[in-house]
């Protein structure tokens, strides 16, 4: 049901958004204050246009709300990373691969990229790599699912949990900027695939190997998360199809490098957080926030 005319209640995983962009200004503005005019106006244009969607789809379905909101966040999410290239050395310039690498070399005692790349192989580059990129579609696959079986509710629910885990992944590679072991540690082995693999490979070396986006995993996180979610809301085939998908996924980050291993453990956290979280939200039912007076 949709709120009564003159009130409107803010939908938590809108609220968070607003919070997340409000957290980023600041950051800039405190310590990157010379980059600050862009990116401010950017986030504030990205919060007016966000505010302007929720006061054309108060009177609207709630699908079309749903499917609205939906397409507003597939271009606000990677337009929100892709800035984070030029935002996270202007506010924390220290890299901290260092305290990664040391950190995976205390658990394991060797380097993991370096231990395993003499067990690479061309057919295992080319499996994990394409799996590794299918993460850019995974996050769509659930909300399309449910919008089509029209359980917005569930839908709702599972958009604040991705959007807030998104979030807190975002905030953490500003809190620990690091490349990557890709860059920062030389194999003598070179990974290559059998068709496609090899080329997506050197793709993302050459347009995005240098972006602070180690830790925590968000590829790990996300993966997690959809896996949860799929099993929890009962789309079993489905399921079942993602699970494997996010185990390549998963695997795929420290075998092609992308990854140190302790980046993985804090993405699954990450993951656990925003589920419980979520959970927590909605377990009675549909959330208002913030209701404004009629």
């Amino acid at each position: 049901m949709n709120p009564p005319a003159g009130r409107m209640a803010i939908k938590p995983y809108v609220l968070i958004t607003y919070f997340y962009q409000a957290a980023i200004s600041s950051l800039i503005l405190v310590f990157a204050p010379g980059i600050a005019w862009p990116y401010l106006v950017l986030a504030v244009g990205a919060g007016g246009v966000l505010m302007a969607l929720e006061r054309v789809l108060r009177h609207r379905s709630e699908i079309i709300g749903a499917a609205a909101r939906l397409g507003y966040f597939a271009v606000f999410l990677p337009t929100s990373y892709l800035q984070l290239k030029t935002i996270i050395p202007a506010v924390h310039p220290r890299r901290l691969d260092a305290t990664l690498r040391a950190i995976d070399g205390m658990i394991f005692g060797v380097d993991p990229t370096i231990a395993i790349q003499h067990l690479t192989h061309p057919l295992a580059t080319e499996i994990l790599q394409i799996a590794y990129m299918t993460y850019y579609l995974l996050p769509l696959v659930l909300p399309i699912l449910l919008l089509r079986k029209r359980r917005i509710l569930e839908t709702e629910e599972f958009a604040f949990a991705l959007l807030f885990c998104y979030y807190i992944t975002f905030l953490g590679y500003i809190a620990v900027p690091a490349i990557g072991p890709v860059v920062m540690i030389d194999h003598e082995v070179e990974l290559t695939g059998l068709f496609l693999g090899g080329h997506l490979y050197d793709l993302i070396l050459r347009v995005d190997a240098h972006r602070f986006d180690c830790f925590p995993s968000g590829h790990t996180a996300v993966a997690i998360l959809v896996v949860a979610y799929a099993w929890k809301l009962g789309l079993r085939r489905v399921a079942g199809f993602l699970t494997v998908d996010a185990t390549l996924i998963i695997a795929a980050t420290v075998y092609m490098r992308y990854h140190y291993v302790i980046d993985l453990p804090a993405g699954a956290a990450v993951a656990v957080g925003s589920y419980l979280l979520a959970r927590r939200v909605y377990r009675s039912g549909r959330p208002e926030v913030g209701r404004s007076p009629s």
